[in-house]
């Protein structure tokens, strides 16, 4: 992995108030946050422990043919 990592929402800019979320939480683990795979630029050098919203999948995640919906 190549620091420092660069990305941003939809719209370009790094907020949350241009159409897409770019971290998650779960309240019951306040600790650990996650980072949208998409919302980077390129290539961070890790594997999505999770996918959804394939559909907008970045350019640069090939998505397996492992028969998951």
């Amino acid at each position: 992995m190549k620091l420092p990592l660069s990305g941003g929402c939809n719209c370009g800019a790094v907020c949350g108030e241009c159409g897409s979320a770019m971290f998650g939480s779960n309240p019951s683990h306040p600790e650990p946050i996650g980072i949208r795979m998409g919302t980077f630029d390129g290539d961070p050098g890790i594997r999505s422990s999770v996918r959804q919203f394939v559909a907008y999948a970045a350019a640069w995640e090939s998505l397996p043919e492992d028969g998951l919906p």
